[in-house]
Parts: structure tokens; C-alpha cells; sequence
């Protein structure tokens, strides 16, 4: 009995480390527990899955609750992942999480390539004038 006793300590202590989804629930909704961390494993495997890729990506998550504003923040350069919901809601926790590990699955280096060949193709579509270069100087 000991024995199984140590085991799931250990074992507990292992998945608290390695926990990647941070929780801010300041008005104490209701969360499944262990549902988000399930869902962000589960996103970044099938991702990997589909797009042929065995990146193992890891990288943490803060889901706020409580927000009217839904939505998913990534900022690769801050090393910021958030998203924000009004409650929990397993479906719109999932997207958000298929889009952050959609977003992680180029490197700083290939976003930063596909971003100047964006701006050139969109420069030669629609050339940038002037005016929108430098601003205007009040009356």
C-alpha cells in the first residue's frame, strides 16, 4: 500500500511539473479538472498529426476566465499565449488551442521570412504612398 502511495505522489508531482496550461480564475467559474491541460495535449498532437510534424512542441498557456472579450493572443516575441473566455467552454478552449499550435508550428526565422515577402507582394499590389509613410504635421 506504500508503495502505490509513493507512485502517485510521484506521479502527481510529474504532471504538476509539467503542467503548461496556467489557469487566472478570479471570479472562481467552474473548470473540469484536468480538462484544459487533456485538450492543450491532446491540440498539439493531433496538430502534429495532421501536418506531418513531431515538433513536440511545448509551450505555456494562460487561460483567463471571465472575460467578456473572447478571443486567443499569441505573441511569439513576448513568448505570450493566452486566451480569454467568459467561462469554461471546452470547444472554444480547443480552437483557440488548434490556432496557438497551428502558430507555433513555424519558427521565429520562417515567420519573419513570410512577413517580408507579404509586405513586398502587397507593396507591388498596392504601392505605399508618401502620406501614409510620413504622418502629417498639424495645422
Amino acid at each position: 500500500m506504500r508503495q502505490v502511495f509513493c507512485c502517485t505522489v510521484f506521479l502527481l508531482i510529474g504532471v504538476a511539473l509539467h503542467a503548461q496550461v496556467l489557469i487566472v480564475n478570479a471570479k472562481h467559474l467552474a473548470v473540469p479538472a484536468g480538462r484544459p491541460e487533456a485538450i492543450y495535449r491532446s491540440a498539439l498532437d493531433v496538430v502534429d498529426e495532421t501536418f506531418g510534424r513531431d515538433s513536440s512542441a511545448n509551450f505555456p498557456v494562460t487561460l483567463v476566465l471571465g472575460e467578456e472579450n473572447e478571443q486567443y493572443v499569441a505573441d511569439a516575441d513576448h513568448n505570450l499565449n493566452a486566451i480569454y473566455l467568459a467561462g469554461w467552454n471546452e470547444n472554444k478552449f480547443a480552437v483557440s488551442m488548434i490556432h496557438l499550435a497551428m502558430e507555433h508550428l513555424i519558427d521565429t526565422e520562417c515567420r519573419n521570412n513570410l512577413l517580408g515577402e507579404i509586405i513586398v507582394k502587397s507593396n507591388a499590389i498596392s504601392p505605399v504612398s508618401l502620406p501614409q509613410i510620413v504622418p502629417a504635421k498639424p495645422r
